[in-house]
């Protein structure tokens, strides 16, 4: 904070400039303030307390500063960028809809990847094409170089966790004792099938049709 005798009119701090006395604030506000000039040309009043602590412009420093953060590595609109922001987001954000399924699963992101962009891109390089996306190749493992390639969705498809019930649809343990293997190929239930009722054959017509010979000549 600078003191009454430091605000002196030319007196500088950062990037501000004292142009007027110290006057008192209206309404509320009763505290010190002065008239700076900016060195981007900006004027305005501030409380002599900010003086050379919060306030050291009138605000640029903080937009240049946030605009070279941005362009640090050019790519923020990218969609490398985007995955990177996506893969953090789905690992460690417990509200994000698709949590349970990662973070919730313990699928972690490496600390070199958790807090810098340009090292993700570094160890990962750029996608090969917009239909490109991040794989796991060992789905319990998490993401982390030597774990993560750029694929497609299709190549993605050979490496998804496969669905298995482990009973079918009544309830009954799927085990190979109680799987039946049809010889088409397909698989039921050996419990479910004992349950079913048995079919139900066709009855027999018991008025049987005359033959030709009485048709033509009577009986």
């Amino acid at each position: 904070m600078a003191r009454k005798a430091e605000a002196y009119i030319g007196a500088r701090f950062s990037r501000l400039t004292v142009i007027g006395e110290l006057t008192h604030g209206t309404g509320k506000t009763t505290s010190l303030r002065l008239a700076v000039r900016c060195d981007c040309g900006t004027e305005k009043t501030i409380r002599i307390s900010t003086l050379g602590t919060s306030a050291k412009s009138c605000g640029c420093l903080n937009s240049e500063a946030a605009s070279t953060r941005s362009r640090t590595h050019g790519m923020r609109n990218s969609g490398e960028y985007t995955i990177w922001t996506s893969m953090k987001q789905r690992c460690l954000n417990s509200a994000h809809r698709h949590y349970k399924e990662y973070g919730g699963r313990g699928i972690t992101v490496c600390p070199r990847w958790q807090t810098s962009f340009e090292a993700f891109l570094a160890d990962m390089g750029p996608r090969p094409s917009k239909s490109h996306t991040l794989d796991r190749i060992d789905n319990d493992r998490g993401y982390e170089p030597g774990n993560v390639a750029w694929r497609t969705y299709k190549e993605q498809a050979a490496n998804r966790r496969p669905q298995l019930r482990e009973t079918c649809a009544k309830g009954h343990p799927r085990t190979p004792e109680n799987v039946h293997v049809r010889p088409d190929g397909g698989r039921t239930c050996r419990v479910c099938d004992r349950e079913r009722p048995p079919r139900r054959r066709p009855r027999m017509n018991s008025t049987a049709a005359p033959d030709a010979e009485t048709t033509l000549h009577g009986r």
